[in-house]
Protein backbone atom coordinates (compact mmCIF):
# COMPACT_ATOMS: atom_id res chain seq x y z
CA UNK A 1 0.00 0.00 0.00
CA UNK A 2 1.09 3.49 -0.91
CA UNK A 3 3.58 2.17 -3.55
CA UNK A 4 2.85 1.77 -6.80
CA UNK A 5 2.78 -2.24 -8.09
CA UNK A 6 4.89 -3.52 -10.44
CA UNK A 7 4.26 -6.58 -12.91
CA UNK A 8 1.39 -7.52 -14.64
CA UNK A 9 -1.04 -6.05 -12.14
CA UNK A 10 -1.10 -2.27 -12.83
CA UNK A 11 -3.63 -0.86 -10.82
CA UNK A 12 -3.70 2.59 -10.73
CA UNK A 13 -2.70 5.14 -8.65
CA UNK A 14 -3.07 9.16 -8.57
CA UNK A 15 -0.29 11.50 -6.68
CA UNK A 16 -0.51 14.80 -5.54
CA UNK A 17 1.43 17.25 -7.30
CA UNK A 18 3.91 18.04 -4.27
CA UNK A 19 7.21 17.51 -3.21
CA UNK A 20 6.74 14.63 -0.28
CA UNK A 21 3.58 13.12 -1.87
CA UNK A 22 2.25 10.02 -1.81
CA UNK A 23 0.82 7.92 -4.00
CA UNK A 24 -2.93 6.63 -3.55
CA UNK A 25 -4.31 3.57 -5.02
CA UNK A 26 -7.60 4.28 -7.16
CA UNK A 27 -8.23 0.83 -8.75
CA UNK A 28 -7.21 -2.61 -7.40
CA UNK A 29 -8.37 -4.89 -10.27
CA UNK A 30 -6.58 -8.37 -10.01
CA UNK A 31 -5.74 -7.79 -13.44
CA UNK A 32 -4.01 -5.14 -15.55
CA UNK A 33 -6.25 -1.69 -14.94
CA UNK A 34 -4.79 -0.23 -18.45
CA UNK A 35 -4.64 -2.11 -21.46
CA UNK A 36 -2.64 -4.69 -21.07
CA UNK A 37 0.28 -3.42 -24.23
CA UNK A 38 0.44 0.08 -21.98
CA UNK A 39 -1.05 2.09 -25.68
CA UNK A 40 -4.07 3.53 -23.58
CA UNK A 41 -2.87 6.15 -20.85
CA UNK A 42 -5.93 7.02 -18.55
CA UNK A 43 -8.07 10.28 -19.15
CA UNK A 44 -8.65 13.16 -16.77
CA UNK A 45 -12.10 14.22 -17.22
CA UNK A 46 -12.73 18.05 -17.90
CA UNK A 47 -13.34 18.92 -14.62
CA UNK A 48 -10.99 16.75 -13.09
CA UNK A 49 -13.58 14.57 -10.64
CA UNK A 50 -12.94 11.22 -13.23
CA UNK A 51 -10.50 9.45 -15.03
CA UNK A 52 -11.10 7.02 -17.90
CA UNK A 53 -9.29 4.13 -17.93
CA UNK A 54 -8.70 0.86 -19.72
CA UNK A 55 -9.35 -2.20 -17.56
CA UNK A 56 -7.69 -5.52 -18.95
CA UNK A 57 -9.56 -9.21 -19.33
CA UNK A 58 -9.48 -11.71 -16.52
CA UNK A 59 -5.55 -12.27 -15.82
CA UNK A 60 -6.16 -16.37 -16.52
CA UNK A 61 -7.38 -15.28 -20.29
CA UNK A 62 -3.93 -13.17 -20.74
CA UNK A 63 -4.55 -11.43 -24.23
CA UNK A 64 -7.94 -13.17 -24.62
CA UNK A 65 -9.43 -11.32 -21.76
CA UNK A 66 -11.47 -8.15 -23.04
CA UNK A 67 -10.42 -4.74 -22.68
CA UNK A 68 -13.31 -2.26 -21.25
CA UNK A 69 -14.00 1.58 -20.54
CA UNK A 70 -14.25 2.14 -17.07
CA UNK A 71 -14.18 5.39 -14.98
CA UNK A 72 -13.24 5.93 -11.53
CA UNK A 73 -13.57 9.08 -9.26
CA UNK A 74 -10.60 11.13 -8.41
CA UNK A 75 -11.50 10.83 -5.17
CA UNK A 76 -11.56 6.85 -4.75
CA UNK A 77 -14.80 4.77 -5.52
CA UNK A 78 -15.88 1.35 -7.13
CA UNK A 79 -14.51 1.84 -10.48
CA UNK A 80 -17.93 1.66 -12.76
CA UNK A 81 -17.44 -0.55 -16.33
CA UNK A 82 -18.98 1.15 -19.01
CA UNK A 83 -18.52 -1.68 -21.81
CA UNK A 84 -18.83 -4.60 -19.59
CA UNK A 85 -21.91 -5.71 -22.12
CA UNK A 86 -20.24 -5.14 -25.15
CA UNK A 87 -18.28 -7.98 -26.57
CA UNK A 88 -15.41 -6.22 -28.32
CA UNK A 89 -11.91 -4.51 -27.07
CA UNK A 90 -11.54 -0.89 -26.13
CA UNK A 91 -8.48 1.29 -26.19
CA UNK A 92 -7.65 5.24 -26.40
CA UNK A 93 -10.06 7.02 -24.24
CA UNK A 94 -10.43 10.30 -24.87
CA UNK A 95 -12.88 13.22 -22.99
CA UNK A 96 -14.94 15.28 -25.16
CA UNK A 97 -14.38 19.40 -24.09
CA UNK A 98 -17.76 19.35 -22.35
CA UNK A 99 -17.52 16.12 -20.45
CA UNK A 100 -20.98 14.17 -21.50
CA UNK A 101 -19.05 12.07 -23.76
CA UNK A 102 -15.87 9.73 -24.08
CA UNK A 103 -14.11 8.71 -27.12
CA UNK A 104 -12.30 5.24 -27.66
CA UNK A 105 -11.25 3.32 -30.37
CA UNK A 106 -13.05 0.09 -30.41
CA UNK A 107 -11.65 -3.75 -32.47
CA UNK A 108 -14.04 -5.56 -34.65
CA UNK A 109 -13.22 -8.12 -36.93
CA UNK A 110 -9.85 -7.43 -38.45
CA UNK A 111 -10.62 -3.52 -38.12
CA UNK A 112 -10.43 -0.44 -35.50
CA UNK A 113 -12.86 1.89 -35.26
CA UNK A 114 -13.79 5.32 -33.33
CA UNK A 115 -17.00 5.11 -31.19
CA UNK A 116 -18.00 7.49 -28.23
CA UNK A 117 -20.61 6.78 -25.52
CA UNK A 118 -21.97 9.31 -23.07
CA UNK A 119 -20.14 9.23 -19.63
CA UNK A 120 -22.64 8.12 -17.47
CA UNK A 121 -23.42 4.76 -19.68
CA UNK A 122 -25.70 4.31 -22.78
CA UNK A 123 -25.99 3.41 -26.20
CA UNK A 124 -21.96 3.58 -28.06
CA UNK A 125 -22.25 5.31 -31.08
CA UNK A 126 -19.58 4.57 -34.34
CA UNK A 127 -17.97 7.96 -35.15
CA UNK A 128 -15.46 6.40 -37.82
CA UNK A 129 -16.83 3.23 -39.04
CA UNK A 130 -15.79 1.17 -42.26
CA UNK A 131 -13.16 -1.40 -43.61
CA UNK A 132 -10.18 0.73 -41.64
CA UNK A 133 -7.92 1.03 -38.53
CA UNK A 134 -7.84 3.80 -36.92
CA UNK A 135 -4.23 4.09 -35.56
CA UNK A 136 -4.97 7.12 -33.60
CA UNK A 137 -6.80 10.04 -32.94
CA UNK A 138 -6.54 13.39 -31.29
CA UNK A 139 -9.42 16.17 -29.96
CA UNK A 140 -9.28 19.76 -29.65
CA UNK A 141 -11.41 22.41 -29.31
CA UNK A 142 -14.02 20.28 -30.21
CA UNK A 143 -12.37 19.14 -33.09
CA UNK A 144 -11.27 15.81 -33.57
CA UNK A 145 -7.99 14.65 -35.79
CA UNK A 146 -7.54 10.91 -37.01
CA UNK A 147 -4.80 8.70 -38.20
CA UNK A 148 -6.31 6.31 -40.49
CA UNK A 149 -5.17 3.80 -43.05
CA UNK A 150 -7.00 1.21 -45.17
CA UNK A 151 -5.27 -1.74 -47.72
CA UNK A 152 -4.74 1.43 -50.22
CA UNK A 153 -2.92 4.37 -49.04
CA UNK A 154 -0.72 4.34 -46.13
CA UNK A 155 -1.40 6.11 -42.91
CA UNK A 156 -2.95 9.37 -43.28
CA UNK A 157 -3.66 12.47 -41.24
CA UNK A 158 -7.77 13.40 -41.36
CA UNK A 159 -10.09 15.69 -39.94
CA UNK A 160 -13.40 14.71 -38.85
CA UNK A 161 -15.90 17.07 -40.02
CA UNK A 162 -19.59 16.46 -40.21
CA UNK A 163 -19.17 13.27 -39.74
CA UNK A 164 -16.63 12.31 -42.73
CA UNK A 165 -13.06 12.03 -42.71
CA UNK A 166 -11.77 15.14 -44.80
CA UNK A 167 -7.98 15.28 -45.99
CA UNK A 168 -6.56 18.92 -44.93
CA UNK A 169 -5.36 20.52 -48.07
CA UNK A 170 -1.64 20.90 -46.41
CA UNK A 171 -1.82 16.61 -45.88
CA UNK A 172 -2.24 15.46 -49.28
CA UNK A 173 0.69 13.86 -50.72
CA UNK A 174 2.97 14.96 -53.50
CA UNK A 175 2.32 13.86 -56.74
CA UNK A 176 4.55 10.53 -57.26
CA UNK A 177 5.30 8.19 -60.10
CA UNK A 178 1.90 5.31 -60.00
CA UNK A 179 1.66 2.49 -57.76
CA UNK A 180 -0.15 -0.77 -57.92
CA UNK A 181 -0.63 -2.07 -54.79
CA UNK A 182 -1.74 -5.46 -54.54
CA UNK A 183 -5.36 -6.16 -54.29
CA UNK A 184 -6.14 -6.82 -50.78
CA UNK A 185 -9.60 -9.55 -50.06
CA UNK A 186 -11.06 -10.29 -46.69
CA UNK A 187 -10.36 -14.20 -46.19
CA UNK A 188 -13.62 -15.86 -45.70
CA UNK A 189 -13.93 -19.55 -44.24
CA UNK A 190 -17.31 -21.92 -44.39
CA UNK A 191 -17.36 -24.51 -41.31
CA UNK A 192 -17.58 -28.06 -42.65
CA UNK A 193 -21.00 -28.86 -40.40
Amino acid sequence: EGEPEGGDNGDGDVVDAQAGAVPRQLTTYDGADGAPDGASAPAWSPDGRTIAYIRGGAPKLIYYGQQDLALVPVSGGVPKILTADYDRNVTQPAWSADGKWIYFTVEDDRTQVLARMPADGGKIERVVDGRRVVENFSMSSGKIAVLNTTTEPPSTAFALECGTLAQPPHQTHPPRPPIHPARVHDPTARPQD
